[in-house]
């Protein structure tokens, strides 16, 4: 078993002994590639702390980029549970802005079929339950939304 014991340097610049008696003959080469362009155990939390905090920046970014879309576009804020309400805000801009831009509709046409109607509709949950809709489906979606009792609000009563 000793023959099979290699050690490598990882692109950490740690040494780390790796057991290939599991690995067939022909895997070996490859997975030894594969190890040596990766952390180590010791610095990979490190590393996923950075990726986390990277991570969260951007997610930050996106929500406040999206909250300025939802003021410029005139959008009632969307009620729900607290963390819903970011991502579904993101949701409700990306789709209004792809429906923009995939329907080519006037801005009045647009205005009245998608952009108004996506402004009343302001229950996060109907947002996420919506999310992979088409931008041509969408403008009918808002009206039966707007025109069910509860459906817009997320109040069933």
């Amino acid at each position: 078993m000793s023959d099979t014991l290699v050690k490598i340097t990882q692109v950490c610049g740690h040494e780390t002994s790796v057991d290939l008696g599991t690995r067939k003959p022909f895997e070996r080469e490859s997975f030894l590639k594969w190890l040596r362009g990766k952390q180590c155990r010791v610095c990979d939390p490190k590393e996923q702390k950075k990726r986390q905090a990277f991570l969260d920046e951007r997610r930050r970014q996106e929500d406040e980029t999206a909250r300025e879309a939802e003021k410029a576009f005139g959008f009632t804020p969307l009620n729900g549970p607290p963390k819903a309400l970011a991502w579904a805000t993101r949701v409700r801009v990306a789709m209004v802005a792809a429906a923009w831009q995939e329907l080519g509709l006037d801005e009045a046409e647009f205005d009245r079929t998608v952009g108004k109607p996506a402004g009343e509709v302001d229950a996060a949950t109907w947002w996420l339950d919506h999310r992979d809709t088409t931008s041509e489906s969408l403008p009918a979606l808002l009206a039966a939304a707007l025109g069910e009792p509860g459906v817009a609000d997320g109040n069933p009563f």
